[in-house]
């Protein structure tokens, strides 16, 4: 509709009136145009005292459509995450606004509400046809252009927070423009994990006890790039469990004064483990750093133990058990005649050794005028001197050896030589 204009109507004394009051109105002498259409004015003087009324007189015009616009104002660019978008729009002749998208692949329009669809240029149209007193406005067209979905970075809760334990947490993107760059942004990462840069996954094995505190941001590959930090993870890494395990074996066949053991065992931490007797201490057997000496008969029981340090609690003992036998003893042989200047005579000395096992058996102190052969226990002995000998005159000791050799057996087995 065109500009409200106004007619005055100076009739006085006389008095105007409208004729057509849904084209136009009067109010004093002002008259209003409310619609297209013919508009009568009427004027009217009914007179007074001294004068009659006056014949009434009429004014009669066309009054044409208005003419209106559309007010629509700039759209600005907006993350296609944002969706859906209303817009609002005006018309002059107050009458309502309709929208159209004339870019439907990327944006589309029901009433007032925008539906993002893909990103990219969207145009709106707003439109307004007009009624039977106002002409259609011109069309007003507005773009903006739909981005990337807002960038944004999801911060998962971190898992199991304990020395020698797998460690994992989550830092998950989303919107903007892959690929994602990830940083710490903050704080730093418990000792024995890292980053991915690449997907955002916070992994690894902690190696050190005590409270961490980190965050991670995310870069986006957009033009320009945006970046977002995201929330603090936080806790305390616990001291890690060790356990032991022997990498040594008990022996089976330990013998007082017999070879000694060398006792080892591994820390799951890789610490030192320390070694101990529980059982049998001194009386049974002795332990000097991992060397364990074998006294007498009995059970030695071997103990193994880590007291932790700033990262690991104690390791739970571990223990093994060993039966220590007697010492091999040999009991005297005597009343053995070995003839003069003989090929040699076997004495088995099998069934006067007892105690713990032996390897083998050796001579000590050999004959002077013979010599000795020996397989498994039994010993061979011969005379071969031609002198003439008194009875008794040598005699011949025999040691028993441990299962390695190590030591000698000090109760030695006495063979006499007889001469005859």
């Amino acid at each position: 509709r065109t500009a409200r204009r106004t007619w005055r109507i100076w009739t006085n004394p006389a008095a105007a009136s409208g004729g057509s009051s849904a084209v136009c109105a009067i109010s004093g002498g002002v008259v209003s145009f409310t619609g297209a259409g013919t508009c009568v004015v009427n004027a009217n003087q009914g007179g007074n005292g001294s004068y009659g009324a006056a014949t009434q007189v009429q004014q009669s015009f066309s009054v044409a459509k208005g003419d209106q616009t559309i007010t629509f104002g700039a759209l600005s660019n907006v993350a296609i995450s944002a969706s859906p978008v209303t817009l609002s729009a005006t018309a002059g002749s107050s009458l309502a606004v309709a929208f159209t998208s004339t870019t439907t692949s990327v944006c589309t329009v029901s009433g007032v509400t925008v539906t993002l669809v893909a990103q990219g240029a969207c145009t709106i149209d707003a439109n307004q046809a007009g009624d039977t007193n106002w002409n259609a406005a011109p069309t007003v067209s507005r773009s903006f252009t739909v981005m990337p979905a807002t960038l944004a970075l999801s911060t998962g809760a971190a898992g199991t927070t304990k020395v020698g334990v797998a460690f994992s947490q989550a830092n998950t993107a989303t919107g903007g423009v892959s690929p994602y760059h990830f940083t710490v942004s903050a704080g730093a990462l418990p000792a024995g994990v890292s980053l991915d840069a690449s997907t955002g996954a916070v992994s690894g094995t902690p190696t050190t006890a005590g409270a961490f505190s980190y965050a991670v941001s995310v870069t986006d590959s957009n033009s320009p790039t945006g970046t977002v930090a995201g929330t603090t993870v936080s806790g305390t890494i616990a001291k890690g469990t060790q356990t032991l395990s022997f990498t040594s074996t008990a022996p089976t066949n330990a013998s007082g004064g017999g070879a000694t053991y060398t006792v080892a065992a591994t820390s799951s931490a890789s610490l030192t483990p320390a070694y101990s007797i529980t059982v049998g201490g001194g009386s049974v057997c002795t332990i000097s750093g991992a060397t364990v000496s074998f006294v007498a008969a009995g059970s030695c029981v071997v103990a193994a133990d880590q007291a932790g340090n700033a990262n690991y609690d104690p390791a739970a003992t571990v223990t093994q058990t060993i039966a220590v036998a007697a010492a091999p003893i040999a009991a005297a042989k005597s009343g053995v005649v070995v003839p003069f200047n003989s090929t040699g005579l076997a004495i088995d000395l099998s069934a006067s050794i007892t105690g713990g096992a032996h390897t083998s058996i050796a001579v000590t102190t050999a004959p002077a005028h013979g010599t000795t052969t020996i397989a498994g226990d039994v010993v061979t002995s011969a005379l071969l001197s031609t002198s003439p000998l008194s009875v008794g005159e040598e005699c011949m000791f025999v040691g028993l050896s441990k299962l390695d050799a190590a030591l000698p057996v000090f109760q030695q087995c006495v063979v006499r030589e007889t001469c005859v």
